[in-house]
């Protein structure tokens, strides 16, 4: 029923994307260098709405350092969960009823995130849907939360079993918001979450 159109994608000088003028951009050489998830993340991450594309690598990389950050991070929280992890029902709930204030925040801010990215997709600005997952999972996420939470996983019990679920809850529905702009290693990291189920 509805169709986006987006904006030109021009190169790095403003020119159209030419074959025969040789400023043209070969998406399968992108790919092989940086990935497709870096490469469509990357291409997302640049559509904005009112405006043409200029294409240039360094989002690319900007992209695949995106995607390595995600698999750093994703690796640091499941070496953390251990074996007999199980995430619990209500999470939010449990960060409402006793979260430590590092935990209370990163659950509203992923609330805060979650409803910036359906907004924007709606209004079919993917632009600033890829930089809201991006920001997030970025600087609150990785910089701010999972280093505020090293002390209770170290301590482990009450808090540090907390932390473990704040760190699985928000992860997990990062990645499936992730998934429609990252496919490949959303659907590669969820299938190691405990309580995965077939597919992200």
């Amino acid at each position: 029923d509805e169709v986006l159109v987006h904006a030109t994608v021009l190169d790095i000088e403003g020119r159209r994307m030419s074959k025969s003028l040789g400023t043209g951009v070969d998406p399968l050489e992108l790919i092989a260098r940086y990935g497709s998830d870096a490469t469509r993340f990357s291409l997302l991450y640049q559509c904005a709405s009112d405006q043409d594309i200029r294409f240039g690598e360094e989002r690319t990389e900007m992209a695949r350092n995106f995607c390595n950050k995600i698999w750093n991070a994703s690796r640091f929280v499941l070496m953390n969960l251990g074996d007999d992890f199980a995430p619990a029902e209500d999470v939010p709930g449990m960060v409402r009823e006793g979260g430590s204030l590092p935990e209370r925040w990163i659950v509203s801010r992923y609330g805060r995130m979650l409803e910036t990215v359906e907004g924007a997709l709606k209004r079919f600005e993917m632009a600033e849907a890829s930089r809201a997952l991006y920001t997030f999972f970025w600087s609150e996420f990785c910089d701010w939360f999972v280093e505020m939470c090293k002390p209770a996983l170290r301590e482990g019990g009450s808090e540090g079993e907390r932390a473990k679920q704040t760190l699985c809850y928000v992860l997990d529905g990062t990645l499936r918001a992730l998934h429609p702009f990252m496919p490949f290693i959303t659907e590669e990291i969820s299938q190691q979450l405990p309580g995965a189920g077939e597919s992200i």
